[in-house]
């Protein structure tokens, strides 16, 4: 951003509550702003000129400039440069905070940058945001339920607190809806207050986009041929790729294939050294800072992502972007209750996003492998994340906010009607609302944590069946992505042959032998190679053990005791049915389960210590946390229960179909 962005964006936000940022990628939005706000010192109560040399000493009571960011990995990443750039250490002047971290000061810092979903959860304490001067919503073309409900929750706060400050910054927004949303009226006849625009082209050099004549087959196999190419072409220019994929699984594969590619050429001297860097979320993030690592004239950088790199992530030195034109996003069928991880085609905003990410530092060029009349077809917009997702936590958060009668919430788009009917009734199942749809004790106590209120049913019921810590345990593990290492390529693909980590399994199903691997982890001194010998992410236990101290203290807070199954399986097995109820399947006679409510075909995923078990050595009934619908669906984290338990844990919820399923032969 150029002095003059600086001057307007300042005279625009003193004359305006809600200021709407439309900048192009790497324009400078999500850091530049934040600094800027913040050296201004109008919005962080500092209103003499900064003395760099005196921050900390000049920190006193003050208001907060907030920043949301949609993902993880952009707020503390962000959080790092903005705090290298104003020569401070991170926590102090800036910090951030994310699920089940936090790197602030409540004395120190100024600049907070944090996940949508951090910010929620600050308004049930605090409604009004009243820590908060400013409040910057980044990357808002995204739409997740989060940015919604972030954007309908501040146009109320905006009605009653008319000292605050919105900005709300994108690369690619539907800049008209958003100004009819936050236009207020005066009064029956009088003048309108909308939002003040500010535009910001950056852009220094151009970008040249090429298409196939063809759709491509196979467009791993294409992106691993155009990297190969662009390398061998451009053997001593500057400048690195970047590779955009849908998955975890084909980041993967793409880069073990360029890998390889890679070890083959080093001893040719007319070409640079190859470096392969996978960019996901589940990567820890001393992974992730290697993206953002110089890595020297002599090498170039093949950076391999899924869209995690279209948001705030900007990386220096991308002059090639590959986009294979699909991106995986979640559906959930209200009806089946199944949330489906489908492979759809990008929209035009994120083939504009993507290639945006190319020409920053010299002359960009961009690969989409599909053909422009593919292109053309594109829908504008993807479909906003509230419309295509399970709303249980949505609903429990604006009930737990005072919206009582939804219908009142101002929304950019409405929450479908059959879903959120649905919902309520999956709510009114767990005791999480009455029959007048208010919060329960136990509904505001759901409240507290950020999960699926499945989940916090499942803690809020351990005290009873005394086995709290256990559950706290089980919904860590539940929390972390990959519990398992894969195998190496040249082994088995099966984990089962693995006999040091069979010997852990047990019969009651996967979330009991996740205690016992815990337990064998913390017998052996956290050991990473007793873990790694079993095939399991030491990093991944590690994670358990930090998430499981956190709820354990929130439910400490919150007045429930800790206690300890000792050994008593079945008590942790109820405990877990009490929450997770409606996920229940019976075996069927031809080999596959089936929900009981539904009547839907699910299969149990390869992860699983029941995939290697014959129909007759299987459960009759199971629970599972969650359907993962790729290739087919899939439960995860499955346990055998008891059908009587069913019945005297949930009878409100399988009492209708009681007499029908035994008919049928399926109780």
């Amino acid at each position: 951003m150029v002095d003059r962005h600086e001057r307007e964006l300042l005279y625009l936000l003193e004359r305006n509550k809600v200021l709407v940022v439309v900048g192009e990628t790497g324009s400078g939005k999500s850091t530049r702003i934040p600094e800027i706000l913040f050296k201004a010192g109008i919005y962080n109560q500092e209103n003499d000129v900064i003395d760099e040399s005196s921050w900390l000493a000049k920190c006193h009571k003050h208001q907060l400039i907030g920043v949301t960011e949609p993902r993880r990995v952009a707020a503390t990443q962000l959080a790092q440069r903005v705090a290298s750039n104003l020569k401070c250490p991170l926590g102090s002047i800036v910090g951030y905070a994310i699920r089940f971290e936090d790197v602030s000061s409540t004395e120190h810092t100024q600049i907070k940058f944090m996940t949508e979903g951090l910010l929620l959860r600050e308004m049930i304490h605090d409604p009004l945001l009243n820590r908060y001067s400013v409040l910057m919503i980044d990357e808002a073309h995204e739409r997740n339920i989060n940015t919604d409900i972030i954007l309908g929750a501040l146009k109320s706060i905006t009605q009653k607190r008319s000292d605050i400050k919105i900005i709300i910054c994108s690369a690619t927004l539907e800049v008209g809806a958003l100004i009819h949303f936050f236009t207020e009226e005066i009064n029956d006849n009088g003048p309108r207050r909308t939002p003040a625009v500010l535009s910001i082209t950056n852009r220094s050099y151009p970008v040249e986009i090429y298409h196939t004549e063809n759709s491509v087959s196979n467009y791993l196999d294409t992106a691993v041929n155009t990297v190969k190419d662009l390398h061998e072409s451009y053997r001593l220019a500057t400048g690195n790729i970047l590779v955009f994929l849908t998955g975890q699984d084909e980041v993967e594969h793409v880069c073990e294939r360029l890998n390889d590619y890679a070890y083959t050429i080093e001893s040719r001297l007319d070409l640079k050294k190859l470096i392969v860097l996978p960019l996901h979320s589940s990567l820890k993030q001393e992974m992730i800072s290697k993206v953002f690592e110089d890595h020297g004239k002599k090498s170039r950088v093949c950076i391999v992502s899924t869209n995690i790199a279209e948001m705030s992530l900007t990386i220096e030195g991308i002059s090639s972007v590959i986009d294979c034109g699909f991106v995986k996003l979640k559906f959930y069928d209200h009806k089946t209750g199944i949330e489906s991880l489908l492979k759809v085609p990008i929209s035009k905003g994120a083939a504009k996003q993507r290639a945006g990410r190319a020409g920053r530092t010299g002359k960009g060029f961009v690969y989409r492998l599909y053909p422009y009349d593919e292109y053309l077809k594109l829908d504008d917009h993807s479909v906003p994340e509230i419309q295509r997702s399970p709303l249980a936590e949505t609903v429990i958060l604006l009930k737990s906010l005072g919206y009582a009668d939804l219908n009142t919430f101002p929304l950019l788009s409405p929450m479908p009607r059959a879903n959120l009917c649905a919902t309520l009734e999956s709510l009114y199942t767990i005791n999480a609302i009455d029959d007048t749809g208010k919060l329960t004790k136990e509904g505001r106590l759901m409240a507290q944590f950020n999960l699926n209120p499945q989940l916090s049913k499942m803690l809020i019921s351990s005290e009873s069946t005394g086995c709290t810590k256990e559950i706290c345990h089980i919904v860590a593990f539940l929390q972390v992505k990959e519990i398992y290492l894969k195998p190496p390529r040249h082994k088995a693909t099966s984990l089962w042959v693995n006999e040091n980590l069979a010997r852990l399994c047990t019969a009651e199903g996967d979330m009991i032998s996740y205690l016992n691997m815990l337990n064998g982890f913390l017998s052996n001194h956290s050991s990473d190679k007793w873990a790694e010998k079993r095939c399991i992410n030491h990093r991944a236990l590690r994670d358990v053990l930090e998430i499981s101290g956190k709820l354990q203290s929130q439910l400490k807070n919150s007045g429930i005791s800790i206690t300890d199954a000792r050994g008593r399986t079945e008590t942790v097995q109820k405990a877990v049915l009490s929450g997770l109820y409606a996920n229940a399947a019976y075996l069927h006679p031809y080999g596959d389960y089936k929900t009981i409510r539904g009547d839907q075909t699910v299969y149990i995923h390869p992860t699983s210590v029941f995939s290697e078990l014959s129909a007759d050595d299987r459960p009759k009934y199971v629970i599972f946390a969650e359907i993962l619908n790729t290739t087919k669906p899939y439960m995860r984290h499955i346990m055998s229960i008891e059908r009587d338990w069913l019945l005297a844990i949930a009878p409100h919820y399988y009492r209708f179909g009681t007499e029908i399923d035994t008919s049928r032969g399926r109780y």
